[in-house]
């Protein structure tokens, strides 16, 4: 069924025709459960907006609400729905409404009052308290089990099942909040469909399953028919159903094969979590295993997180920079590294703490961070014969989803008074690759204003031909992992050969990444590579260590 489209001055004016006929006239949003315009008020805007619930008494979506039915199905939809002691006949109607703030689908509601002369069908309501006691164990949203039915149900199932194993599977949606910050509720609401979906199928006629919260799931099952095959094909689906701009949809499981039926149910969940929380895989779909061990690992993780303001705020996150050499060690550039410079532990390597911020979505505060301690070291070799070296930084793919690129950088350069041409920005090729369009316009607008552009680990996705094609960078950064590889594979090496060769022609310049041994710096070189970083010139060192290796005293 096509869903017509109205203006909302015409149907405005519709309502206020029908508005004898009828007790309640209006238009609801049934993403958000809002009443957009009432007849009886028939110039309401959004701004007076109230929720749906608020007329019905309810806390939460009504169970099975006609409008949401309407628009999910796109065709009309007929009800009843109690009020106190009345009860009412609910008619809603999906149309497209189009005003000054674009077009959106909505619902007309008719509403009238029940007499007793009117028959209302099972179908249409049940009454009482079998209603009220099935709407305190489903969710609403996705009419699967909310966390009171699942953990009812899980509860009875492993009573039942003493015969068997059983395993119990958390799934969540991997930063789905930003789903709803960056394209809208209903978007939201389509994946956690999806999701509902999967768990049945996966489940079937012997598991039991529900949405506990927000974008978790959990399925409990025999472990004889658990098929993490099956699972993963069904998490792809959803993955390839939903597409998005600059964010993938990553969904992640976490297996806690049950080894005490008698455990309390929160406690089971609790370790499903703790193994999908410790997932380090970037796969859109990744699933891991409970381990004792874990226990001890999200511990640390608890005390990262809790320490890393602190740290941010006593200046513990400390700028190392590692020289990027031409072939006899001339030093051209630096990138800025960061290391967590610990009151007790030390000097804390990135591989320690950069995961457990990701995970946490804090990365960005981390990165905001170092990028300002960098531009102020520049600032600091302003005038002297450091000047002449350009320093680089990463920008993570999550940064390009929390923070404004442009303006940041451009603030940055302007309040420390810094030439732009002396930042290298470094994006990696996922980044890219997660969002083409944008970032090729990101990358052009950044060179207007004076920075240039590195493609960090380049080379470990499928695509890294289109990006030389499409992308005009100023610099590639050939991945370590490339480099190790063309020492085994002839292959690579060809591939490889093409691309610096290719990379030469279009005027971009190649840095080398993780070069340890004169083999990989002569083999590298003859490829026409110029610039090289690695361990073979140096790790990276503190700032006043790169000063005084690379720097004559002034």
């Amino acid at each position: 069924m096509i869903i017509p489209s109205f203006k909302i001055e015409d149907i405005k004016k519709f309502m206020q025709a029908v508005d004898g006929l009828y007790d309640v006239v209006r238009i609801v949003d049934p993403s958000e459960c809002k009443v957009i315009s009432d007849a009886s008020e028939a110039d309401r805007g959004n701004e007076d907006a109230e929720y749906c619930h608020a007329r019905w008494g309810r806390g939460k979506r009504c169970l099975d609400c006609a409008s949401y039915r309407a628009a999910q199905s796109g065709m009309i939809q007929e009800k009843a729905e109690i009020s106190g002691d009345e009860a009412y006949k609910v008619v809603a109607v999906p149309l497209i409404l189009d005003d000054e703030t674009g077009r959106r689908q909505y619902c007309l509601e008719l509403i009238r009052k029940v007499s007793e002369g009117d028959v209302i069908s099972e179908d249409e309501y049940t009454g009482g308290a079998d209603r009220m006691e099935f709407r305190e164990v489903i969710d609403t949203l996705t009419g699967i089990s909310n966390w009171e039915g699942f953990k009812d149900a899980a509860m009875e199932y492993l009573s039942n099942a003493t015969d068997k194993k059983s395993i119990l599977i958390r799934a969540n949606i991997k930063d789905f909040k930003l789903v709803n910050q960056l394209y809208g509720r209903s978007r939201g609401n389509d994946i956690l469909y999806s999701m509902a979906g999967m768990c049945r199928e996966l489940a079937g006629a012997k598991g039991v399953y529900g949405r506990i919260m927000s974008d978790h799931f959990m399925i409990l099952m025999a472990e004889e028919d658990f098929d993490e095959e099956a699972l993963k094909k069904l998490a792809q689906k959803v993955v390839d159903r939903q597409q998005f701009g600059i964010y993938k949809v990553h969904i992640q499981f976490g297996l806690y094969p049950i080894t005490d039926r008698r455990e309390d149910i929160s406690i089971m969940c609790d370790k499903a979590q703790i193994a999908l929380k410790a997932i380090e895989s970037d796969h859109p779909v990744a699933m891991n295993r409970y381990r004792d061990t874990m226990i001890l690992d999200r511990l640390y993780s608890s005390e990262v997180i809790s320490g890393f303001e602190e740290a941010l705020q006593k200046d513990q996150m400390s700028i190392f920079l590692q020289p990027q050499n031409d072939r006899d060690g001339k030093l051209l550039s630096a990138e800025a590294l960061v290391r967590w410079n610990h009151p007790e532990q030390g000097i804390v390597p990135p591989d320690r703490f950069i995961r457990v911020l990701e995970n946490a979505g804090l990365i960005h505060e981390l990165d905001t961070y170092v990028w300002e301690k960098t531009v102020i070291q520049l600032a600091n070799w302003t005038g002297t014969v450091k000047e002449n070296v350009p320093l680089s930084v990463n920008i993570s793919p999550k940064d390009m989803i929390y923070v404004d690129i442009e303006k940041t950088f451009a603030d940055l350069v302007r309040k420390y008074d810094v030439s732009p041409d002396r930042l290298n920005l470094e994006i990696t090729e996922s980044a890219v690759m997660a969002d083409p369009e944008g970032c090729i316009e990101l990358v052009k607008r950044l060179q207007n204003r004076g920075f240039k552009v590195e493609i960090d680990d380049f080379g470990t996705g499928y695509s890294s031909l289109n990006l030389l094609k499409d992308l005009q960078a100023n610099v590639i950064k050939i991945d370590r992992a490339f480099l190790k590889s063309i020492e085994q594979e002839k292959r690579s090496e060809i591939i490889l050969n093409h691309i610096i060769s290719m990379a030469n022609e279009l005027d971009m310049s190649v840095i080398t990444e993780g070069v340890e041994t004169k083999k990989q710096l002569d083999m590298m070189s003859d490829m026409g590579c110029k610039m090289f970083q690695g361990f073979y010139f140096s790790k990276p060192i503190p700032i006043m260590e790169f000063e005084a290796k690379y720097f004559e005293t002034e």
